[in-house]
């Protein structure tokens, strides 16, 4: 049966870089290709609710919000925004979505009734979703491909960020700051995340205010159970101390791989 499987590839701009999603299945049908249509509306959908720049976006309208105020946001909020809050205390705010270090107040909570889902700010601060939210979104396109029957198994890769399902075969090249290198690894989990702010332009989304511990020649990878995790966790290894990396081992089961423009490890 594997010897027939074919090879289905779609790929698409979004999210600041290009969604590449490649999955083998029996052969290619209709319902596969209404499964492609899906996840890459999804994907604009998710982009809508998560961007700091679009003005109905979840996290334009929080930052617009008065103190005390609550805001309807999405599902996909409501279960991102508990992760980011996770991972900022985890990492002592080496990942800070909120550019708040206070740890002992949570800025932003979340609510429900019944299928509405809120938010407000308990304090002031700044959301910013855009060092999370690809991995997020990555997760949710293997999640609704995995639903699709006809789809044996695959990856989706959205820039450094890269998850596989239903494959033990997890190779990976790594992109190191030497033009043309890479570092081939095998990874025992399902994702990982790279991140080079040797990438970073002028023109970026992201904007980082900490001093990162390396310079620009290094590359920081995670290797982690989901692509929120890995995506989240590659500013810790860039900006946490290595209390914080460890911090984020122990409670988190990832793996960070910093290294050098050779592909060597840094400690």
């Amino acid at each position: 049966m594997k010897s027939s499987l074919v090879e289905i590839k779609r790929a698409r701009p979004a999210l600041g870089t290009v969604i590449t999603i490649r999955v083998k299945a029996i052969a290619e049908s209709e319902r596969i290709d209404q499964t492609m249509t899906d996840v890459f509306e999804l994907i604009e959908d998710l982009e809508d609710k998560f961007s700091k720049f679009r003005a109905l976006s979840d996290v334009m309208r929080l930052n617009q919000a008065a103190i005390g105020r609550e805001i309807p946001v999405s599902e996909a909020f409501y279960r991102l925004l508990p992760r980011a809050t996770e991972f900022w205390r985890l990492s002592n705010a080496a990942f800070n979505p909120f550019e708040t270090s206070n740890l002992e107040v949570v800025p932003i909570k979340t609510d429900r009734d019944g299928s509405q889902y809120y938010a407000e700010k308990t304090a002031e601060c700044t959301l910013d979703l855009s060092g999370i939210a690809k991995g997020f979104v990555v997760d949710e396109v293997v999640r609704r491909l995995s639903e699709c029957e006809e789809i044996e198994s695959g990856v989706v890769s959205a820039g450094g960020d890269l998850c596989f399902f239903n494959t033990t075969d997890r190779s990976v090249e790594i992109r190191l700051n030497t033009p043309g290198k890479m570092r081939s690894i095998e990874i025992n989990q399902s994702a990982v995340a790279t991140s080079s702010l040797a990438e970073l332009s002028e023109d970026s989304s992201t904007v980082y205010t900490a001093t990162p511990r390396f310079d620009k020649s290094f590359t920081v990878s995670v290797v982690a159970k989901d692509c929120t995790t890995a995506d989240a966790l590659t500013k810790v290894g860039w900006f946490g101390t290595l209390q914080d990396l460890r911090n984020c081992e122990e409670n988190l089961n990832v793996q960070f791989l910093i290294l050098d423009e050779s592909g060597n490890e840094a400690v």
